[in-house]
């Protein structure tokens, strides 16, 4: 049911155009042939790459942040704003289809400076699908199937523009980045699921990873300054980041006790309310507070 109400509900908005205004179509579009989309994902057999998201590499279909092999030094090519698919995408009927309109072209793709395309992934009109999934990580790496994802995990920077981005954010009604690029909610947890897949794959060296660990806490500062001078801190603004901080800990903090990356581990399984099995408590609200305690703790060790 979940899923297919918010399968539902991305549907209106895509047939609606609506969204930020830099996502729709402009009125002087090119309509040549080399602007349509670029071809669609084909799925391959897979060596995992990933530690925890082994299984959905193997799913799904792709390696992720496969050796960066992609010259990008030279490439200053503008972002792109999905004007076709937004134009398009009500004679698009099945999810794949939808998938498949949202390709960049190859011709803007390839020329893409990397700090625009880390923006053009998460701009992407169906960011929003990996919360259409009860497993919202398999939700996301379907995403990542897009032709942009796929280009930035092989460009020589794109993990250092992927940390650039996260160090650029700042939280509010919308989260406002480089150039005055706003992002929303859905697209900001995004970038920090996005930043997960990255760390389990052991792409980051150990400045890199103490300068994750320092956002972390920035990024968290930030949502309980914004969210008190609202309705209150919301804990689904606050569990990306603490996710991000779970997945950092997990691989990188050897002072953990056994007992602490287990809970860890059972965090970073966690999605979304208090799972239940019936009457039995799975992962209770003293065991999202414990972790939270342990994340922050683990954290800090990691900035030391």
């Amino acid at each position: 049911m979940r899923a297919h109400l918010l399968l539902l509900l991305l549907t209106v908005a895509l047939l609606t155009g609506c969204g930020d205004s830099k996502d729709e179509p402009s009125p002087d579009e090119p309509t040549s042939e080399e602007l349509k989309p670029g071809p669609p994902f084909v799925p391959q057999d897979v060596v995992s790459n990933s530690r925890l998201f082994a299984r959905h590499e193997k799913s799904i279909g792709y390696v992720l942040w496969p050796a960066a092999v992609i010259d990008d030094s030279n490439l200053q090519g503008e972002g792109y704003d999905y004007g076709y698919a937004w134009k398009h995408i009500g004679e698009a009927y099945t999810f794949e289809d939808k998938l498949a309109l949202c390709q960049v072209p190859l011709s803007v793709l390839n020329a893409m400076s990397t700090r625009n395309l880390v923006v053009t992934c998460f701009k992407h009109p169906f960011t929003i699908n990996y919360a259409a999934y009860n497993d919202e990580y398999y939700g996301l790496m379907l995403t990542m199937t897009a032709n942009s994802y796929q280009e930035l995990m092989k460009r020589q920077s794109g993990r250092a523009e992927l940390l650039d981005l996260l160090c650029e954010l700042h939280y509010g009604d919308t989260v406002v980045c480089r150039d005055s690029i706003t992002f929303n909610h859905f697209e900001y947890f995004a970038v920090l699921m996005c930043l997960m897949t990255a760390v389990d794959c052991d792409v980051y060296d150990a400045t890199q990873l103490k300068q994750i660990a320092g956002e972390v806490l920035h990024q968290l500062d930030d949502i309980i300054e914004y969210d008190s001078q609202k309705e209150g801190v919301r804990w689904n603004s606050l569990r990306y980041p603490y996710l991000l901080g779970a997945i950092l800990a997990y691989h990188n903090d050897k002072t953990l006790q056994e007992s602490e990356r287990d809970l860890l581990y059972k965090f970073l399984g966690y999605q979304g309310d208090v799972a239940t099995n019936g009457e039995q408590i799975l992962f209770s609200w003293d065991d999202i507070t414990h972790s939270t305690e342990v994340i922050i703790a683990s954290l800090e060790r990691l900035l030391n």
